[in-house]
């Protein structure tokens, strides 16, 4: 069984000229343990974080296990994120 802390989402950006990355802004509002869901037990939480994107906004999408098991939880991410 696979064991973990805690996993938190973090959108990462990078420049226009691809030369550097901006700074890390968390995303994710309470520390999620993926070990938690005994059906997977975190072997597979990385094949479910994703970004939506529309007219709207941009969203990152992510699976929580905060709750005990997993649960699709998103979030929207600021302009300022963006850069």
């Amino acid at each position: 069984m696979l064991r973990f802390l805690s996993a938190l989402v973090y959108p990462a950006t990078q420049a226009a000229n691809g030369q550097n990355f901006g700074p890390n802004v968390r995303v994710t509002n309470q520390s999620s343990n993926p070990a938690n869901d005994a059906r997977l037990q975190g072997t597979m939480i990385g094949d479910y974080i994703g970004l939506a994107a529309g007219s709207n906004g941009v969203y990152a999408v992510w699976t929580d296990t905060r709750n005990n098991n997993e649960d699709i939880f998103a979030a929207p991410l600021a302009n300022s994120d963006l850069r």
